[in-house]
C-alpha cells in the first residue's frame, strides 16, 4: 500500500514539474492603447500576432496576450486610425509592457462616427448622408445658441427654433419635430410638445455633432422622419482638461433709423466653464456650466439662462469591461417672447401691445446608464435611461403653464464578428420603453406610452458595406387604441476607387402627433390655436444615391459629396387656418407631399507654407411639392396673392409648393490660419420661401407689403459673418466676432425680424 502511494506521489510531482516547466516557457505581453492626440483609451482595438489569432482592448484600452517565447510582429488596428505594426521579442517567463498610441488618420473620410448604425464606423463606409461638426467649426462662429450652430450645416435650416433637413419640415408653432435630437444617443424631445429645447443642449461640452440626413426611424423611432442630430459630449481623458470662455457684445443700430427703439445699444454676454478628468480609482468626472444674458434687440425681450451639467462614471477593476454612471443636466431660462411684430415699419422690432409672454422655463434630465463590453466575445450590452422633466411657467398667463415628465428606457445589444481580414459583421438590436405624464392647463392632463423593438445588421466584405434594419413601435395616448408602426431601412456602400465611395439607401419614418398638436387651446398674438384630438400619425420614406470622393495631395486633403434624394410623406401635420372670429388655426393632416433635390458639399483643409485653410461648403436645391395641390381650387387670387410694386406685379406665393421651405440654400464656413492668427468667414444664402400661409399673411400687419418689396428687390437673403482670433499663448486665445456685417435687414420668419449687425469680443483659455 505504501509502495503504491509513493508511486502516485512521484507521478503527481512529475506531472506538476512538467506543467510548471511548460508554463515557464510562456510570456505575457500587456499594455494600453490610446489616442495619440488626446490620450483617450481606445476600446475594441484589434490586436493580432498571427492572421487569425489575437485579442481586443477592453473598456480601459488594456490588453493581455499570453504567448510562447519568441519573436512576433504584433499589429494594432482600429477604425479611423492608422494601423501600427511592432516587432516584439519575448523571453520565457517575461511580462513585457507595450503601450501603444494610435494616430488618427489624416483624411476626413476616416472620421469615426456612431449615429448611422449605433456603432463605430468610418465616415466613408456609411450608407447615408452625414455631416460632422468638430469643435473647431463650432468655435469659429462663436454661436449665441445651438440654432446658430445648426445653421452652418448644408441642407439644414432653422425656422423659429424648428429644424428642417432637406425640406422635410416647415413650421408648426413650436409643436412637434420631424428631426430627432439626441445627446449621447438619448432623445431630447419633450413629452408635451415633442419639440427641441435648444437652450438645454450642451454647447459648452460638445465633442462633435453628427447630422444624419434622411428617414432614420428604423433605429431611432418616432420623430426621426427627416433625420438625426446627435450631440456627442466631451469624455474624461487621461490628461485633465479645463476650458473657460467669456464674452461680451452689443447690437449695432439697424440700417433703418426708425427701427431703433433703444437709447443705448443692447448688450449680451456669456460665461462657460468645463472640467473633465480621470481619477486613479477609475472614476471619471465631467462638469460644465453655461451662463448667458441678453438684453435683446427686440423690445421687451430680455433673456437670462443658466445650465449645469455633470457626468460621473465608474469603471470597477473587479469586473473587467463594466462601466456605469449618471449624467445630469439642469437649466433655467427666463425671458420674454413675441411671435409677430407691431408693424413692418417703425414697429418691426416691437410687439403689439400685450402680446409679450414672459416666462420661467426649467428643464431637468437625469441619465443613468450601464455598459458591459466582453472583449473575448466582442459583445456589448448597454442600458440607457432618461428622466426628462420640463416646467413652463407663463408669468403673464398661468393658463399656459405646463409640466411634462418623460421616462425613457433602452436596452441595446451589439456583437461584431471578424470573419476574415477584410470581412466584418455587426449586429445591433434593442428594446425601448417610454412613459410620459403631462399636467397642463394649456393641453389638459395626459399620459402616453410607447414600446419598440429594433434590429440592424451591417455586413462589410472587402469594399462593399450593406446594412438592413427594421423596427416595430407602438404608441398610445390616454385611452386611445395603441397604434403600431413597422418600418424598414436598407443601404449599400461600395468603394469603387482608392477614395471613391458610391452609396444608396432607402428608409421609412413616422411621427406621432404631439400632445400639444392634438389638445392645445390658447391665444397667440390675437390668433386662436384650436385642438384637434383626431390627428393621425405622419408617415413617409426617403431615398438617396450619392458619391463621396476623398482626396489628399500633399498637405491638401478632404472630400466632396454629391447626393440626389427624394422624400415622400403622407398625412403631414400642418397648422391650417379655420374661418372663424377671431381668426383660428388648427393642426390637421392637411398635406401629402414629395420633396426631391440635390445636395453638393465639400469639406477639407490644406496648407500653403505657413498659411492654413479649413472649409465646409454646401449647396442644396429642393423641390417641395404639395401633392394635394389642385389648380382648379388653389388658384392665385388677385386680391390676396398678387401685389403691385412700382407698377410691377409681384406674386406673393405659389400654392403648389409646401409652405415655409427655401428652394435654394448655400453655405460656406472658411477659416484661414497664419501663425497665431485665425481669420474666419461664414456666408449663408437662402432664397425666399416659395409659399406662406395666405391667411397668416393677412393677419400680420404689413406682412404682405414687406414680402412683396423683398421679392421685388432680390431673389433671397445673404448673411455674412467674420471673425479674427489671436492666440496669446498655446492655451489662451482672444477673438473679435461680427455677425450680419452688412447689416442686412431680413425677416427670420413671417412677422419676426432678424437681429441687426452685432459684435462680440471673447477670451478663451484651455488647460
Amino acid at each position: 500500500m505504501l509502495k503504491k502511494q509513493c508511486k502516485a506521489l512521484f507521478l503527481l510531482s512529475f506531472i506538476l514539474l512538467i506543467s510548471s516547466g511548460l508554463k515557464a516557457q510562456k510570456a505575457k505581453l500587456i499594455g494600453q492603447v490610446t489616442d495619440k492626440n488626446n490620450g483617450m483609451e481606445l476600446i475594441g482595438v484589434n490586436i493580432k500576432y498571427t492572421e487569425s489569432q489575437g485579442t481586443v482592448t477592453n473598456l480601459y484600452g488594456d490588453y493581455i496576450l499570453e504567448l510562447d517565447a519568441g519573436d512576433y510582429e504584433v499589429s494594432f488596428s482600429y477604425v479611423g486610425y492608422d494601423p501600427t505594426k511592432l516587432q516584439v521579442k519575448l523571453v520565457a517567463g517575461e511580462e513585457k509592457t507595450l503601450n501603444v498610441q494610435l494616430n488618427p488618420m489624416s483624411q476626413d473620410l476616416k472620421q469615426v462616427v456612431v449615429t448611422a448604425g449605433k456603432f463605430e464606423q468610418e465616415l466613408s463606409e456609411i450608407t447615408v448622408s452625414m455631416e460632422v461638426l468638430s469643435p473647431d467649426v463650432m468655435e469659429n462662429i462663436n454661436p449665441g445658441n445651438m440654432e446658430d450652430v445648426m445653421n452652418q450645416v448644408p441642407g439644414v435650416t432653422i425656422n423659429k427654433k424648428q429644424v428642417n433637413i432637406r425640406g422635410g419640415s416647415g413650421f408648426s408653432y413650436g409643436a412637434g419635430s420631424r428631426v430627432m435630437v439626441l445627446v449621447d444617443g438619448l432623445p431630447m424631445l419633450t413629452a408635451d410638445a415633442g419639440d427641441i429645447k435648444w437652450n438645454m443642449l450642451p454647447m459648452e461640452n460638445m465633442e462633435r455633432i453628427e447630422v444624419v440626413k434622411g428617414a432614420s426611424s428604423a433605429l431611432y423611432g418616432a420623430s426621426a422622419l427627416d433625420g438625426i442630430i446627435n450631440i456627442i459630449t466631451t469624455p474624461a481623458r487621461l490628461k485633465p482638461r479645463t476650458k473657460f470662455l467669456m464674452n461680451t457684445g452689443f447690437y449695432d443700430n439697424p440700417r433703418r433709423a426708425e427701427l431703433k427703439h433703444w437709447d443705448q445699444a443692447p448688450v449680451f454676454g456669456r460665461m462657460q466653464l468645463l472640467h473633465a478628468r480621470k481619477f486613479k480609482n477609475n472614476i471619471n468626472l465631467v462638469a460644465s456650466t453655461d451662463l448667458y444674458h441678453d438684453q435683446g434687440y427686440q423690445q421687451e425681450v430680455v433673456e437670462t439662462r443658466g445650465k449645469f451639467f455633470t457626468k460621473i462614471e465608474h469603471q470597477p477593476s473587479s469586473i473587467e469591461g463594466l462601466k456605469y454612471g449618471v449624467s445630469t443636466t439642469y437649466s433655467v431660462d427666463t425671458g420674454g417672447v413675441f411671435f409677430f411684430w407691431k408693424d413692418a415699419d417703425s414697429g418691426a422690432y416691437m410687439p403689439p401691445a400685450g402680446t409679450v409672454n414672459n416666462g420661467i422655463y426649467k428643464r431637468l434630465a437625469v441619465d443613468p446608464y450601464l455598459t458591459y463590453f466582453n472583449a473575448d466575445k466582442n459583445t456589448r450590452h448597454t442600458i440607457m435611461n432618461r428622466y426628462f422633466r420640463t416646467d413652463n411657467q407663463n408669468l403673464n398667463n398661468p393658463t399656459q403653464d405646463a409640466i411634462s415628465q418623460l421616462v425613457y428606457n433602452e436596452y441595446q445589444f451589439q456583437k461584431a464578428w471578424e470573419i476574415i481580414e477584410d470581412a466584418r459583421i455587426s449586429f445591433t438590436s434593442g428594446a425601448v420603453n417610454t412613459y410620459s405624464v403631462i399636467t397642463s392647463a394649456l393641453y389638459g392632463n395626459h399620459t402616453g406610452k410607447s414600446n419598440a423593438f429594433y434590429a440592424q445588421i451591417d455586413n462589410k466584405i472587402n469594399k462593399v458595406n450593406f446594412s438592413f434594419g427594421a423596427r416595430i413601435e407602438g404608441h398610445t395616448t390616454d385611452s386611445l387604441k395603441r397604434e403600431w408602426n413597422p418600418v424598414f431601412r436598407s443601404g449599400l456602400n461600395v468603394q469603387v476607387g482608392e477614395a471613391t465611395f458610391l452609396r444608396s439607401s432607402i428608409g421609412q419614418g413616422f411621427r406621432y402627433p404631439s400632445v400639444a398638436e392634438r389638445y392645445v387651446q390658447t391665444q397667440l398674438s390675437g390668433t386662436m390655436i384650436m385642438p384637434n384630438p383626431n390627428l393621425k400619425s405622419e408617415r413617409g420614406w426617403s431615398s438617396e444615391v450619392g458619391i463621396k470622393q476623398g482626396y489628399q495631395i500633399g498637405e491638401m486633403m478632404g472630400y466632396f459629396d454629391i447626393a440626389a434624394y427624394i422624400s415622400q410623406y403622407q398625412e403631414m401635420i400642418e397648422f391650417t387656418f379655420i374661418p372663424a372670429f377671431p381668426p383660428s388655426f388648427m393642426a390637421t393632416n392637411a398635406e401629402n407631399s414629395r420633396v426631391w433635390g440635390t445636395e453638393i458639399t465639400a469639406t477639407g483643409r490644406t496648407k500653403f507654407n505657413k498659411l492654413g485653410l479649413d472649409y465646409m461648403i454646401g449647396y442644396n436645391l429642393i423641390n417641395p411639392l404639395n401633392l394635394n395641390y389642385d389648380p382648379a381650387i388653389d388658384t392665385i387670387l388677385p386680391y390676396d396673392d398678387i401685389f403691385v410694386v412700382n407698377n410691377d406685379t409681384v406674386v406673393l406665393r405659389n400654392p403648389k409648393y409646401l409652405k415655409y421651405r427655401n428652394k435654394h440654400t448655400a453655405k460656406a464656413n472658411v477659416r484661414l490660419s497664419y501663425g497665431k492668427f485665425n481669420l474666419g468667414f461664414q456666408l449663408r444664402y437662402r432664397s425666399f420661401m416659395e409659399n406662406y400661409d395666405l391667411y397668416l399673411m393677412g393677419v400680420i400687419v404689413g406682412a404682405k407689403e414687406y414680402r412683396a418689396n423683398n421679392l421685388y428687390e432680390s431673389s433671397g437673403i445673404i448673411e455674412f459673418d467674420a471673425n479674427l482670433t489671436y492666440s496669446i499663448t498655446d492655451k489662451i486665445q482672444i477673438g473679435f466676432f461680427g455677425k450680419n456685417l452688412t447689416n442686412k435687414e431680413f425677416s427670420q420668419f413671417l412677422g419676426n425680424m432678424a437681429a441687426p449687425r452685432n459684435f462680440t469680443f471673447n477670451i478663451k483659455a484651455e488647460f
